[in-house]
């Protein structure tokens, strides 16, 4: 698994982090939050005097630091209280308590390191194994002991405050922490002296699944029906996973969707134009079931997304899954797919997909269950086929029901829980005959992924294709007069060679008779722009025709016909470069050389072409000279009715030796710039 962590902070901004606990790695959501707000307030201090120096430290480089890291500071306090269920003076006393056992164990733990012949990490931190046992025995050695009773820890902390003659006196405090029970207030007192009862000021802890995970901890084993010692395993794990698991029933609104979106945009948007849109754009022209379906994606992403890096499944950049998504973010995020920000919908699927299994897995390894439903389609999958549940109102009524009171002098009213009941009932209205599902996510194919490499080849493999005459490319680019013209007739053919790679039809077939009776794309979708496409084109010639259309529309569109194209592959040319290629067209087929090189460049160099490396110090020609033999290498000019150069013309003598991949973008603009030149 890749390492997704960094040095530094790495957090971003204090609004942008989880509302609720979070465990991670080997701590507890407690546990973690202490850290943090240690850390924290670690630089915060450390900001007083070297601002520039813990700014540099911090990833987001935010312009006021104090403030930044006070919020953070503030954010940890909230995820303390949450994940505790104590009062906000509590949680200070909490943390307190691990200032103070950091400030009294540090010799004595000091001590125990040195005698030690290692540790597990190094000084620098350097790997994620390292920061990751150093942050380990950083919790098991100062915030662990603490949390570990913390019940008795926090009363004999209040009680503490209470004696102390500086305090106790105080007429606030005393009310405060009176301990003698007062008599309830009649309706006819009056109000306006309410604030005078201790009862009033009694801080009553929320019951939280935090809390209860809390009880559990304190508890460690307790007996079960059987006089036994029973750990709860089931019960923890679960209930650890419950901001997770809780997400987990949406997963048939998530896959409705993707399918949704597949419908409407496979093999036609491009990545570009999903990037332009908004989820805003989409939804004003969507209907109201769909778009209730994207508001469940933004609200279960926004819960979930930080927890994706760590999972292990498919990588999804950090910088994204740092994102709080709303409506004036791009729908590529919302697209299935395994490249750019479309990661993010696969993977999140993936992760639900993934949490299911492994509880349900969890679940049959606890209960020594043998005998296993059969896995389901994710598509087949329904709410009562997953772990799914809502948190309030279900099972927060359930832990609430199995809550017992308990009444003791001096200390006000306790509570305990039914644990072995609590548990018996989780299993069998959530995990209890549970299919796992399997992993497979459909994926939706943006319009210019269509003509890859891999496409073309399948294609030629499954219809062998022919070329088109130089006579009839020149007759079809002269009726396709505009530009609009000529980029409609190539989306339409792109959704062709989409369809037949996987569905071949009759190679003589004509591609109007393919569109229009096989596909059933209206009138309208067709290449009837030009007459002489439409009347002489064959299935045979889709390849041909379209590298004729997209090499036109290349040169007569003024944007960068490469965007997917990465930089490796943009080196400039100097100017004894472009002398050479200069000379060398004045031998070469230029018409040719400009089609093939596109052609190769487009397929094999995109940025989400991951099928095969080609080395950016590979010379053009040699690889342009493979590629053609790779192309044209099967074909039986014998039984052709045109014919075409399977090698292009002069390319072997006399183009520069000199141009690598590395320049293959800026020489193939070079080429068409200087042939538009002698021209």
């Amino acid at each position: 698994m890749a390492d997704t962590t960094a040095h530094g902070h790495i957090l971003g901004d204090a609004s942008a982090r989880q509302a609720r606990p979070v465990a991670e790695r080997q701590l507890s959501a407690l546990a973690l939050s202490i850290v943090r707000v240690i850390m924290h307030s670690v630089m915060i201090g450390a900001a007083v005097t070297k601002s520039q120096d813990v700014q540099d430290l911090i990833d987001s480089q935010p312009e006021a630091v104090g403030q930044f890291l006070w919020q953070h500071i503030e954010a940890d306090m909230q995820l303390i209280t949450a994940s505790c269920g104590k009062s906000f003076d509590d949680c200070l006393f909490i943390v307190h308590l691990v200032l103070q056992r950091i400030a009294t164990k540090k010799q004595d733990n000091q001590r125990r390191r040195d005698s030690e012949e290692g540790t597990n990490w190094d000084n620098l931190l350097n790997s994620k194994k390292s920061r990751a046992s150093w942050e380990a025995a950083f919790a098991k050695a100062y915030v662990t002991p603490i949390i570990e009773h913390l019940e008795d820890k926090v009363k004999a902390a209040n009680q503490t405050l209470q004696s102390d003659k500086r305090f106790s006196t105080n007429p606030l405090m005393h009310l405060l922490h009176k301990s003698q029970p007062t008599s309830g207030i009649s309706d006819s007192q009056d109000m306006c002296v309410l604030h005078t009862f201790p009862d009033v000021w009694q801080y009553r802890p929320q019951i939280t699944i935090e809390s209860l995970l809390q009880y559990l901890d304190r508890l460690h084993n307790v007996q079960d029906d059987n006089g036994g010692q029973t750990s709860f395993v089931l019960l923890r794990e679960f209930l650890a996973k419950d901001h997770i698991l809780s997400m987990v029933g949406h997963l048939p609104d998530l896959i409705r969707l993707q399918q949704v979106l597949i419908d409407q945009f496979h093999r036609r948007i491009d990545a570009a134009e999903a990037t332009k849109m908004t989820i805003q754009e989409f939804l004003n022209k969507a209907m109201p079931d769909v778009q209730q379906l994207v508001h469940t994606f933004i609200k279960v992403w926004n819960q979930v997304r930080e927890c994706i890096p760590s999972y292990g499944g498919i990588v999804v950049p950090r910088d994204l899954c740092s994102q709080m998504l709303d409506t004036s973010h791009s729908i590529a995020m919302m697209l299935p797919t395994r490249r750019d920000s479309g990661v993010c919908s696969t993977a999140l699927v993936d992760f639900l997909i993934g949490t299911h299994n492994e509880m349900v897995q969890f679940y049959q390894r606890i209960a020594k269950i043998t005998t296993r439903c059969d896995p389901i389609q994710p598509s087949d999958a329904t709410h009562n086929h997953l772990v799914a549940y809502d948190k309030d109102k279900d099972l927060l009524p359930l832990v609430l029901s199995h809550r017992d009171y308990a009444m003791e002098a001096g200390q006000g009213t306790t509570h305990t829980f039914n644990l072995p009941a609590l548990q018996r009932q989780i299993e069998e209205r959530f995990l209890r005959g549970r299919p796992e599902i399997i992993r497979k996510i459909e994926q939706l194919v943006f319009r210019q992924d269509s003509h890859d490499a891999v496409v073309f080849q399948t294609l030629r493999n499954r219809i062998p294709q022919k070329s088109l005459p130089p006579s009839v490319q020149h007759q079809i680019l002269s009726q396709l007069k505009s530009l609009s013209d000529l980029s409609d007739c190539l989306a339409v053919l792109v959704i062709a060679i989409g369809f037949l790679v996987t569905s071949p039809c009759q190679p003589d077939m004509h591609i109007r008779k393919y569109l229009h009776t096989t596909l059933s794309l209206p009138p309208e979708k067709g290449i009837q722009a030009s007459p002489k496409a439409h009347e002489y084109c064959r299935v045979h010639h889709i390849l041909s025709l379209w590298q004729t259309l997209a090499v036109e529309q290349a040169c007569r569109n003024k944007q960068d016909p490469f965007d997917d194209v990465g930089q490796e592959y943009r080196v400039d040319l100097d100017k004894t470069q472009q002398d050479n290629i200069q000379q060398a067209l004045r031998h070469i087929n230029v018409e040719q050389l400009i089609a093939e090189l596109y052609e190769y460049i487009t397929l094999n160099l995109k940025s989400s072409n991951h099928e095969e490396q080609h080395d950016v110090s590979w010379r053009i020609r040699d690889t342009l000279e493979a590629y053609m033999d790779t192309k044209y290498g099967d074909i039986d000019e014998s039984t052709t009715e045109e014919t075409y150069a399977a090698e292009i013309h002069g390319l072997d003598r006399y183009f520069p030796g000199e141009l690598q991949l590395q320049h293959a973008v800026n020489a193939w603009k070079a080429v068409v710039h200087l042939s538009k030149q002698q021209l």
